[in-house]
């Protein structure tokens, strides 16, 4: 069993260290974006240190002498590919010791799959203490269990934790996952379209907008002294129109839909294609990819309808935050925004956000908005919750 003395994540990506604290002798970290206003952390929080826009870390404090190193296991599951990586920890900080992307179609159930990592000769010595994997559907939280239904597969943390030797598992949802990867996030792996107030240790919100709309929001565990991500599915929520235009989509996804649209509907890459409809376009040779792909090229249709989109997608981002009251900050991750920045900063999207018009337009503009850049922080998410269930 691994000591509290190494932080949560505390991950090497491309030769940085993600994330770990001073208490473990790293340099002092950068200073906070100008102007940028951080509430102070709450007592009884572990030691805390600013991280990326003005974000607090924490770790274990108390260290304990443990073995030098261990390694886990993490991957992420979608449709097509596992994406399965090996990591070491130690007191000097988490470095990627082998990844392999396997294709799941040549396997007939995900244990095979660890079972063939596993074999390679990169990853033969390896003795993994824990496994996390984020699953591309839905988890059962309480048996560890998913169903890949496109692929035939039944997976349960129990079985892999026999094909690890008996070391603890766990199976997350894909933005599960996210949520816990957030906070391993450096610099450069976000974009800031709204510093708000940062409050330690308060509720955190995360959304995505891809081939469907993922969310889920994660609240303050002062047992574990971690966040805990609880997922949801938010996103089949009704559609609340907010201006007049949105009023007329929300009639015309009525009218091709028979019923009142979910706000994934209209928030995701099946939503931008239907909005581009509703705007005239024609999707019968254009998807979500290829309308984007013109708004960057400046088609003032495609432009609309990517730009509608994202103030509903920042709309919806102001609801959970306002719903949880999410100081801690809101995300945005997924496929759509970060690959569309320039048009996500044109301020719809931050004014769907901040709703001015509410009458809690104040405690709006406290929020934090971030935009996730960083494509693995799903496995971030994996390697922290794996690090966790080593740490026990």
């Amino acid at each position: 069993m691994m000591s509290s003395s190494l932080c949560h994540a505390a991950p090497v990506l491309n030769g940085q260290r993600h994330a770990l604290c001073k208490a473990h002798a790293l340099p002092s970290p950068r200073p906070a974006l100008s102007g940028r206003r951080v509430a102070a952390a709450p007592s009884g929080l572990a030691t805390a240190q600013r991280r990326g826009p003005s974000r607090y870390v924490r770790c274990r404090v108390a260290p304990i002498q443990r073995p030098s190193e261990e390694t886990v296991l993490v991957g992420d599951i979608g449709g097509t590919n596992s994406r399965l990586q090996l990591w070491s920890l130690s007191d000097s900080g988490n470095k990627e010791v082998f990844r392999k992307d396997l294709k799941n179609k040549e396997y007939s159930s995900f244990s095979e799959v660890v079972e063939a990592f596993l074999a390679l000769p990169e990853a033969q010595a390896a003795h993994p203490a824990a496994g996390c994997f984020a699953i591309a559907g839905p988890v059962d939280q309480f048996k560890q269990t998913a169903v890949m239904t496109n692929l035939g597969w039944d997976i349960a943390a129990s079985k892999l934790e026999e094909v690890l030797g008996g070391a603890p598992c766990a199976l997350l949802n894909d933005f599960q996952a996210i949520g816990y990867g957030v906070r391993a996030l450096d610099d450069g792996d976000i974009e800031v379209l709204h510093q708000g107030v940062l409050e330690e240790g308060q509720p955190i919100a995360v959304i995505g907008p891809g081939t469907g709309l993922g969310a889920c929001q994660a609240f303050w565990d002062s047992g574990r002294r971690d966040y805990v991500v609880v997922p949801g599915e938010g996103s089949h929520s009704d559609f609340a129109p907010r201006t007049p235009r949105q009023m007329d989509l929300a009639r015309f996804c009525y009218d091709e839909l028979g019923r009142s649209a979910e706000i994934e509907e209209v928030g995701c890459g099946s939503g931008l294609e239907r909005i581009y409809r509703f705007l005239g376009g024609d999707t019968t040779s254009i998807d979500a990819a290829g309308i984007s792909k013109l708004a960057g090229e400046g088609d003032e249709l495609a432009v609309e309808a990517l730009s509608m989109m994202l103030e509903i997608v920042g709309q919806e981002a102001g609801h959970m935050a306002i719903r949880s009251l999410a100081f801690g900050g809101v995300y945005i991750a997924g496929g759509i925004v970060p690959k569309n920045i320039q048009i996500a900063r044109n301020g719809r999207m931050l004014n769907g956000f901040l709703n001015p018009t509410s009458r809690l337009s104040e405690l709006h503009a406290k929020f934090p908005l971030y935009v996730v850049k960083n494509e693995s922080v799903g496995l971030l998410g994996a390697l922290h919750y794996a690090t966790y269930l080593a740490q026990r």
